[in-house]
């Protein structure tokens, strides 16, 4: 027993060098899951990743699925090394517009070989068999792009004795115009876990690849296609696959290819023909120096015409795709009046869905700007309700609104939220204002009070009654707390003009009891100017020292030249109290100034007006000029105290 499995061992590992020296691509197991299912494929180098428009595309990329507009059975057979081959049957049908499905199922047998043992017995033996069942999907989004997946089940046996099972699936992308001539595509196929044969475990040939299509004739008798593809195996290096395909007439088709990236690089070759409903294609690629021959054989159940293929479009939500094909009917053709006529109709039901969608949108635009207002609004209102702005008004106006809104009145419900909105911010500004105003009426308040206070204090301090002032005071106060703002600034004013008199009042009854007046004193042996610096000294030292009113020297010698009294004896009381009650004065000093040798001798009365009594009689001397102010100053002071 042991020797048995030491010969199928051999085998084995025998069976998966040549097997990875066979694959394609990569350094992994399961390499029979990059085989191409379609001659057609690999006859153009295996560029088939943004073409993908038959069921080929099973095992490159199935995002093309939903492209196939009919149902399709393609079946592949490659014979490979000794006795190995592989075999593909596929199927792709249109269930819905929107989706196309499609089954799978990719087999490979290694060949039989027969086991001698050493005594003397034989067996013959599957060296590998190996299934893959997909089952896929795919769809469209819009009529430009495509994308579609499959589900794998992986099943794999070596020399009937090892076996392995796994998942996988494949996913892709295409992009591709509407007359066919360009398109671009991407896939990842084998995306899961790999294959464990009990210990030993290998890895799907999980690939990335990307290509470009493009049709450079696209002729009713002539097309020329030529694709490119770039794979980045994850266990090995880039490879780039370049392919050139032409039909003839839709009847024969010569193909060719090139791998770059491999050891050596690859050429493929290939034909194909079509008569019925079905296309036979062949090629070969040289591996190793030896040609590899692949055959498959494909049936489309439905009409291939460019009208029947409009239909099925037009059908599958594909409109323009419709327009492309039916504008494609010969002239010839039964069908060529029906295909302009259907032709014209997609396209005004283009032009309609086009200014549906413009309503569409201008309709989504007007409904997320109401909606935008209602929830803006919404917001306002709240902020009034919160300053108690009464709100009631706009509240009912915006449920009318609604109304309107829900019955899809959609220009005057935009007007109704503009009106809405001004009226709302209308009441905040108002609000703003009130606030501002009233803010501002409490400063003035308050610095009233503060300035009112000061006032009170003053008064009190000259022996002012306040006891009104205070009580209007009292009441401004208890308004403002009441925030009856308009009675206490009148308060207010009340006490502020009522003090302002009092304290006047007090001024005038104050500057009345100071007033003092000063007469150029008399001259004995002394000169005028010496007098009159005598009187200056007395008249300041009164004004700045005591603060007394001092009528001015002029306005004195005005009232005495008006009185004619320049003649007299002006110190007497008697003229004293005339020139006093002329110059409306309380009090009114006179005197006499002597000089006997350099020594200064003045002498002053302070005579009251009222009474013409002599209040005061001061005398001092000053024993040189330069000491005549500070005997002023000394006189002054004791006169009035």
């Amino acid at each position: 027993m042991k020797l048995k499995i030491f010969y199928i061992s051999f085998l084995t590992f025998n069976f998966l060098y040549l097997t990875h020296l066979k694959a394609d691509i990569g350094k992994t197991g399961a390499s029979f899951l990059l085989e191409d299912v379609s001659a057609r494929t690999v006859g153009m180098g295996s560029a088939f990743c943004a073409v993908s428009d038959d069921a080929g595309l099973i095992s490159v990329n199935p995002a093309g699925l939903n492209y196939i507009i009919n149902p399709e059975l393609t079946t592949m057979y490659r014979k490979g090394l000794i006795d190995s081959y592989y075999g593909f049957a596929g199927f792709v049908y249109p269930v819905l517009p929107k989706a196309t499905l499609s089954l799978g199922a990719l087999v490979f047998d290694g060949g039989d070989i027969d086991i001698n043992y050493l005594d003397g017995t034989s067996r013959t033996v599957k060296l590998a068999q190996d299934m893959a069942i997909s089952l896929g999907l795919g769809s469209n989004i819009g009529e430009y792009v495509f994308l579609g997946g499959n589900a794998k089940i992986i099943k794999s046996k070596l020399g009937e004795q090892y076996s392995a099972n796994s998942v996988s699936g494949d996913f892709g992308i295409i992009v591709r115009t509407v007359n066919d001539k360009f398109s671009l595509g991407i896939s990842a196929q084998n995306i899961g876990n790999g294959l464990k044969y009990q210990d030993i475990a290998d890895q799907l040939p999980l690939i990335l690849r990307t290509g470009i299509g493009y049709k450079l004739l696209g002729l009713n008798n002539h097309t020329l296609l030529i694709a490119g593809d770039v794979l980045f195996p994850k266990e090995d290096s880039m490879k780039t696959h370049l392919g050139i395909e032409y039909w003839y007439h839709s009847l024969i088709a010569l193909r060719t290819g090139y791998k770059i990236g491999y050891e050596p690089d690859i050429i493929t070759a290939g034909i194909g023909i079509k008569a019925f409903q079905g296309q036979i294609d062949y090629c070969y690629i040289s591996v190793l120096d030896e040609l590899t021959h692949k055959i498959s054989f494909t049936v489309r159940f439905g009409s291939q015409k460019p009208y029947s293929k409009g239909e099925k479009y037009y059908s599958k939500n594909m409109p323009k795709r419709a327009i492309y094909y039916w504008s494609q009917v010969d002239i010839k053709d039964a069908n060529h009046k029906i295909a302009r006529e259907d032709v014209e109709k997609t396209k005004k039901l283009l032009e309609e869905r086009k200014n549906e969608e413009i309503t569409m949108q201008k309709d989504k635009k007007q409904k997320d700007m109401i909606n935008n207002n209602i929830l803006e609004i919404e917001k306002i209102m709240s902020l009034a309700i919160s300053k108690e702005i009464n709100v009631s008004e706009s509240k009912k106006m915006l449920e009318d609104v609604k109304n309107y809104y829900k019955k899809e009145k959609y220009e005057y419900t935009i007007n109704s939220l503009v009106t809405i909105k001004q009226k709302l911010q209308i009441q905040l500004a108002d609000e703003e204002n009130k606030r501002n105003e009233i803010k501002k009426q409490k400063e003035t308040i308050e610095n009233n009070i503060l300035e009112i206070e000061k006032m009170i204090e003053k008064a009190i301090n000259k022996g002012i009654n306040t006891l009104v002032a205070k009580k209007v005071l009292e009441d401004a106060k208890n308004d403002y707390k009441n925030k009856k703002y308009d009675s206490a600034n009148n308060n207010l004013t009340i006490a502020k003009q009522k003090l302002q008199i009092q304290l006047e009042n007090m001024e005038k009854l104050i500057k009345k009891e100071k007033n003092i007046a000063v007469i150029n004193f008399r001259l004995r042996n002394v000169f005028a100017s010496e007098m009159l610096v005598v009187t200056d000294y007395i008249r300041g030292e009164l004004k700045n020292t005591h603060g007394y009113y001092v009528i001015e020297a002029d306005k004195v010698d005005k009232v005495i030249s008006e009185m004619s009294l320049q003649q007299v004896d002006i110190t007497s009381s008697k003229y004293a109290v005339q020139i006093g009650k002329v110059l409306m004065v309380k009090r009114i000093i006179v005197g006499t100034i002597s000089k006997i040798i350099d020594s200064y001798l003045i002498i002053a009365n302070l005579i009251d007006v009222e009474t013409g009594n002599i209040l005061k009689s001061e005398n001092i001397r000053a024993n040189s000029d330069k000491e005549l102010n500070n005997a002023c100053k000394t006189l002054a002071k004791k006169l009035i105290e």
